[in-house]
């Protein structure tokens, strides 16, 4: 089976425990679109988003930002993160990835927290964003932003299309926002395999549908 059908058939198992542990869940999904709209988009945007990875806006096109997050923190039990459409994941990948915003909003310095499987660089176009979110300490006057995106530039050490955690450390004031810390994860080496241990997670009980937070670790 080839790369973009077991990403199909994953997506679907993945979206069907999603329904299963909450039908109101079922609202905040995007519709899908046809390989002939991913195709024609990507070749507009020249985002370089592979044909093997065209499912991820088939079944569902990312998820409303105004509804509940339908993917848990990866690594602490933290607000989730809500999935990109198409036409965000262009836009969020100058953004939201945190390095040309970070370094043009907020002079935070080129030397980046990172491991042997990812390019300690500021910023690549070939680090496509699929999911964020954020985390506000209000007591403690700092903010978690949290992103997962895919790599398909990745260090010696690393997989092409491995799945990367990034957690971006704030210090919130009235009148700025000041990084403090800025870490990148390989939680998986592709796609598949994230939602794989997903679907896993869910079908164990350890991760399902918790209120407010939507999906997350129980």
């Amino acid at each position: 089976m080839c790369m973009s059908d077991m990403l199909s058939e994953k997506l679907a198992k993945f979206h069907g425990l999603v329904l299963s542990a909450s039908s109101d869940l079922g609202k905040v999904f995007g519709k899908g679109m046809s390989r002939a709209q991913i195709a024609k988009s990507v070749r507009l945007t020249g985002i370089g988003l592979p044909e093997s990875h065209f499912p991820l806006f088939e079944r569902f096109n990312g998820q409303k930002q105004s509804g509940l997050p339908v993917l848990p923190c990866p690594h602490r039990k933290w607000g989730g993160l809500k999935m990109c459409s198409l036409s965000l994941m262009e836009e969020w990948r100058d953004a939201l990835i945190g390095s040309e915003w970070m370094y043009q909003n907020c002079g935070i310095g080129r030397e980046l927290s990172s491991s042997e499987r990812v390019r300690s660089e500021f910023w690549s176009p070939s680090w496509l964003p699929i999911a964020a979110g954020e985390t506000l300490f209000r007591k403690e006057r700092r903010a978690v932003n949290t992103e997962l995106f895919l790599d398909f530039e990745p260090a010696v050490g690393g997989s092409r299309g491995q799945v990367v955690y990034q957690e971006v450390e704030r210090v919130v004031s009235a009148d700025k926002i000041s990084p403090e810390n800025c870490t990148r994860t390989v939680i998986a080496d592709s796609i598949v395999d994230y939602f794989e241990g997903l679907i896993s997670m869910m079908e164990l009980g350890r991760i399902g549908f918790q209120g407010g937070k939507g999906i997350a670790w129980r």
